[in-house]
């Protein structure tokens, strides 16, 4: 990824030759995805990339895992990297050099050939086994006495916030599926269900149509996504987003055509918890929340 903003979330990658994610000159925001097994053609590649100086990328919830190298920074490359587990890489787990400078927060960063290369751990980091289990996802859930496991993981309402604040409250790190609570987990959260779309709410959108909006958290804009290629909609079908005092602060027209993909700016709105409904013809029907961070 070059010269853009974007967010990359909600991935898996696995058993990849080369680099994983790249963020060169772009602002990115990396969040909840799982690395493993990557750069395994030479030491040169890592999981995530991180170059120039405008490269001012969030890298933020992900679980770095027997790749080659974590995350590389470099060529003045000054990402923020929090609440991150990043362990039993070969190489490196955070490797700086040529000018990087990563700020890092509440990582767990351990077992690695070298744990931090050309930069110090950041003052909240840990370095500690996760103790990663089997679910029904894969496995790199953490170990949670609640789950059955006989031990807790050291990862377990380790990070810099809350859950709910990054909209991780709706996934979960636990083999039993219970979502996430109460200060975040580190790492990469799973997700609970195979498709989590605003179609699982009360709604009179037929049963056979899977709506979402993403991502989540936004970062300025989301996506309305409908599956199928072509809807009709009534004439006063909006998007109507309400701040946590339930004050409407944006609305947004669909129209009465769409078909598969809508992106939908949010303006000015700060950063905060918001909750949106989908109005058809004067009804309600979706409502989800969404986290905006800028």
């Amino acid at each position: 990824m070059q010269n853009s903003n974007a967010s990359i979330s909600g991935n898996i990658l696995k058993n990849i030759q080369q680099s994983g994610i790249i963020t060169n000159n772009s602002t990115a925001y990396v969040i909840r995805n799982l690395l493993i097994n990557c750069g395994t053609a030479g030491s040169d590649y890592r999981a995530i990339d991180c170059d120039s100086s405008f490269s001012r990328s969030f890298i933020i919830n992900n679980t770095i895992v027997n790749c080659t190298n974590g995350i590389v920074c470099y060529n003045s490359a000054a990402p923020t990297i929090r609440n991150n587990i990043i362990v039993n890489n070969t190489h490196n787990g955070i490797y700086c050099f040529s000018g990087g400078n990563p700020t890092l927060l509440f990582n767990c960063v351990w077992n690695n050939g070298t744990n931090y290369n050309g930069c110090i751990p950041g003052s909240n980091d840990i370095s500690a086994d996760p103790l990663f289990t089997t679910g029904p996802g894969g496995e790199c859930y953490l170990s949670h006495v609640a789950a059955g496991q006989s031990i807790n993981s050291p990862c377990i309402d380790a990070g810099d916030t809350t859950a709910e604040a990054l909209n991780l409250d709706i996934y979960t790190t636990r083999s039993d599926t219970i979502h996430d609570e109460g200060i975040v987990d580190l790492g990469y959260h799973y997700d609970i269900k195979a498709v989590f779309g605003i179609s699982e709410r009360n709604s009179i959108v037929p049963a056979n149509l899977l709506l979402q909006v993403y991502p989540n958290p936004s970062f300025g804009y989301i996506f309305l996504k409908m599956s199928g290629e072509y809807h009709q909609f009534g004439d006063e079908t909006k998007i109507i987003i309400y701040n946590c005092g339930g004050i409407v602060v944006k609305e947004i027209n669909i129209g009465k055509y769409f078909s598969g993909l809508k992106k939908i700016e949010l303006g000015n709105l700060p950063s905060g918890i918001y909750f949106y409904t989908i109005k058809q013809n004067g009804e309600h029907f979706s409502h989800a929340k969404i986290v905006l961070i800028r």
